[in-house]
C-alpha cells in the first residue's frame, strides 16, 4: 500500500482532503479513498481555515478555537445545492454542530484514519459570489459570557442594623439563600420572597465576611455573591458545566452551561486526585462580565493548569503544565520533517524570586498573608535574584492549609522559571493530526538535544502552539520543555596539577573543590609523557572543601607531576555531560545522538 510518507519522500505529491459533518450530513472536498461515501452533489467543500492555537506558560488566557469553512453553493442549473440544504432560513444552521476531518486522497487512506481536527458550534452563515461562508467556534465560547450578574437596586434605604432588605427587581432572579453585597458590605441572607417586582431578603448576618455594616440609600445597587468552597478542580468543573450542562457538576445557580458530554470530566478528576486531592479553595464571585477571566485568574493560574481541547476525543480537557509525567504520543524521525528542527535556550522570562500572597479577606478586600520564596543557592549564584510577576491566590486560605499550598505553588513556579527556557520549533508533514496544544509529547528527533545529556532536558515536552495549513498539509508545532535534569552551561573542565596536599592514593587536594561533585568520573594524565596513565577511570566518592576522596585508589603513585582530567564523554555521568563541554568528532554528534557545540568563525 502506498503510504503518505513514501509519497512525500519520493515526489512530494499529495492531495489533502477535507470532510465536513454539518448537523449529521457529510460534505467533502474529494471523495475519501474508502470507508465513507459522500453523495456526489455534496462534494462542495472549498476550504477551511483554522486559527492557530497556543497557551502561555505564565498566563492562563484560554483561546477559543474557531474555524471558517467555505462551501460552494452550486448553480441554478444544478439546483443551487447547498442553498437547498440550508433551506429558506440561513439562520437555521446557527447553533448546529460542525466537525472537520482531515485526510488525503490517492494514498489508500480510509476515512476511519482521517483525523478529526475539532468540533465547533456554528455562529454565522453568509452567502456571497456563489459561496457560503460558515463561521464556527468551540464550546469554550460559552465561558466568554457574563455570570452571576443577578442584581437590583434598594427600594428602601437601610441603616446599619436592619435585617430586612427590599430590592427592586423585575423578575424573581435571586437564589433562595446566599450572600448579597450592598456598597462595600456583604450580607448573609436566609430567605427571600418576591412580589410586585420586589424581592425581600431576610438577613441573618450584617457585616458578613469581615465587612463593615453600613447604611445605604434607596437606589443603590445590590449584587448577588456566589460563595465557592471546595476542591479547585471540582469548582472548575462546576463553573464550566453548571447552568444547564447536566451531570454531577451542574450544581451552581450560574455557570457557562457547557454540555457535560463535551467536557472530559475523567481527565479533570484524574488530575484532581493525583495533584490536588486535599486542596480546598474559598472564593466569591459576583457580576463578572466574562466568566473565563475569573476562572483563569482564580483557578487556572494558582494551580498551573490550562483548559485544552483533548487531542484524542475533542473534548474540553485539562493540562497541568509543571508535571511532565510520561506520554504515549511521540514525534521522532519517522515523521516527514520540513527542514531541521530549531531549538534555543533563552533567559527571557527567567525568575528566581517570587512573592506569594494568600488568605484574601473578601470583606476587607485585601490579603493578610505573604511570603517571598527564592530558588536554590546554586541557581541564585548562577543567575542572581531576578524578580518578576507575583502570585496572588485569593482562593487559598490560612485555615485550609494555605501556607503549605502557597509554598507548594511557589516551589513549582520557581522550578519551572528559575532556569533558562528551552524552546523547540518544527514543521512537518504528519501522517497523524493528533497533537493539540496542551498535549505532552515525547520528541526525539535527531537534531534535538536528547534526554539526560547534552542540554540535559527531558524529552517530554509541552506543545504550546500549533498551526495547521489544511491546503498544504503543513503542521507547525512549538514546544517548551516541561522539566530539566539540568541546563548545560558548557563549562570548561578543570585540569589541575596535584601540587597540593596528597594524603594517600585516594585522597588529595585540588585548587577548587567546587568544580567537582560526587559521582564525577576522572582520569590521570602524565604531563611529562603527554599521555593518560594506565589507571582505570575513577569516580569521586566524596568531597570535603577542596579535598577529594576517590572510590578506588589510583595505581599510579600520585606526585606533583600528575594532572587530574575529566574522563571521556562516554565514561562520565549525565550531570557531567550536561554541565561541561566535551569534544566531539567530525560527525557533530556524540555517541548517544546528542548534538555537540559548534564554533562558527
Amino acid at each position: 500500500m502506498t503510504t503518505l510518507t513514501n509519497s512525500l519522500d519520493q515526489n512530494f505529491e499529495f492531495r489533502n482532503n477535507l470532510v465536513v459533518l454539518i448537523d449529521g450530513t457529510y460534505f467533502g472536498k474529494y471523495q475519501p479513498d474508502s470507508g465513507l461515501v459522500i453523495d456526489a452533489d455534496k462534494l462542495l467543500v472549498d476550504a477551511a481555515t483554522i486559527n492557530p492555537t497556543q497557551i502561555d506558560l505564565r498566563r492562563a488566557t484560554t483561546q477559543v478555537n474557531s474555524t471558517t469553512i467555505k462551501m460552494l453553493d452550486g448553480t441554478t442549473d444544478d439546483g443551487v445545492i447547498f442553498s437547498a440544504f440550508v433551506g429558506a432560513d440561513d439562520n437555521a444552521l446557527i447553533g448546529k454542530e460542525v466537525q472537520i476531518f482531515f485526510g488525503r486522497v490517492g494514498e489508500s487512506i480510509p476515512f476511519s484514519e482521517y483525523l478529526e481536527i475539532s468540533k465547533y458550534i456554528i455562529t454565522d452563515v453568509s452567502l456571497a459570489s456563489n459561496f457560503y461562508t460558515i463561521k464556527a467556534k468551540s464550546q469554550e465560547d460559552k465561558t466568554l459570557t457574563p455570570a452571576f450578574n443577578e442584581q437590583g437596586t434598594l427600594d428602601i434605604s437601610i441603616n446599619d442594623s436592619i435585617t430586612t432588605v427590599v430590592v427592586d427587581t423585575d423578575e424573581d432572579i435571586f437564589p433562595s439563600t446566599g450572600i448579597i453585597k450592598v456598597g462595600s458590605e456583604y450580607m448573609l441572607y436566609s430567605g427571600t420572597s418576591f412580589a410586585g417586582a420586589l424581592t425581600t431578603f431576610t438577613i441573618s448576618a450584617r457585616g458578613y465576611l469581615s465587612s463593615a455594616a453600613a447604611s445605604a440609600s434607596a437606589g443603590e445597587q445590590v449584587n448577588y455573591v456566589q460563595s465557592l468552597v471546595g476542591n479547585p478542580i471540582t469548582l472548575l468543573l462546576q463553573l464550566l458545566i453548571s447552568s444547564g450542562g447536566g451531570g454531577a457538576y451542574d450544581v451552581l445557580p450560574g455557570g457557562a452551561g457547557i454540555d457535560n458530554t463535551l467536557v472530559d470530566v475523567t481527565a479533570f478528576e484524574l488530575i484532581r486526585s493525583t495533584y490536588f486531592s486535599t486542596d480546598v479553595f474559598t472564593l466569591y464571585l459576583s457580576d463578572t462580565d466574562k466568566l473565563i477571566e475569573f476562572i483563569e485568574k482564580e483557578l487556572l493560574v494558582p494551580n498551573n493548569v490550562r483548559l485544552i481541547k483533548n487531542s484524542m476525543n475533542n473534548l474540553i480537557g485539562l493540562s497541568i503544565l509543571d508535571q511532565s509525567g510520561d506520554s504515549t504520543e511521540e514525534i521522532d524521525d519517522s515523521i516527514t520533517l520540513i527542514n531541521t528542527p530549531k531549538w534555543k535556550i533563552s533567559k527571557n522570562g527567567l525568575q528566581t524570586v517570587v512573592k506569594v500572597k494568600w488568605n484574601w479577606i473578601e470583606g476587607l478586600q485585601k490579603f493578610t498573608r505573604s511570603k517571598t520564596f527564592k530558588a536554590s543557592a546554586e541557581i541564585l549564584a548562577t543567575y542572581g535574584e531576578v524578580t518578576g510577576i507575583g502570585l496572588n491566590f485569593k482562593g487559598v486560605q490560612a485555615g485550609d492549609n494555605g501556607a503549605s499550598i502557597a509554598s507548594d505553588r511557589a516551589t513549582r513556579f520557581l522550578s519551572r522559571f528559575s532556569t533558562p527556557m528551552a524552546e523547540v520549533k518544527l514543521s512537518a508533514f504528519s501522517t497523524a493530526f493528533k497533537h493539540n496544544v496542551g498535549d505532552k509529547i515525547r520528541v526525539t528527533a535527531k537534531h534535538l538535544p536528547q534526554e539526560g545529556a547534552g542540554i540535559g532536558m527531558s524529552s517530554i515536552v509541552e506543545l504550546v502552539n500549533r498551526s495547521v495549513n489544511t491546503s498544504t498539509g503543513v503542521l507547525k508545532l512549538g514546544f517548551r520543555f516541561t522539566s530539566y535534569t539540568n541546563v548545560r552551561d558548557g563549562k570548561i573542565s578543570p585540569s589541575p596539577f596535584l601540587n597540593l596536599t596528597i594524603t594517600d592514593q585516594k585522597t588529595f587536594e585540588v585548587p577548587d573543590g567546587t568544580c567537582y561533585k560526587e559521582g564525577y568520573a576522572l582520569r590521570l594524565w602524565d604531563y611529562s609523557g603527554q599521555a593518560y596513565h594506565a589507571d582505570a577511570v575513577n569516580v569521586i566518592a566524596s568531597i570535603s572543601g577542596n579535598f577529594i576522596t576517590m572510590t578506588d585508589a589510583w595505581t599510579t603513585t600520585l606526585t606533583t607531576n600528575e594532572v587530574l582530567f575529566f574522563a571521556d564523554y562516554t565514561e562520565v555521568n549525565e550531570e557531567q555531560k550536561a554541565q561541561y563541554a566535551f569534544a566531539v568528532d567530525n560527525t557533530n554528534f556524540f555517541t548517544d545522538g546528542t548534538k555537540g557545540y559548534q564554533i562558527i568563525l
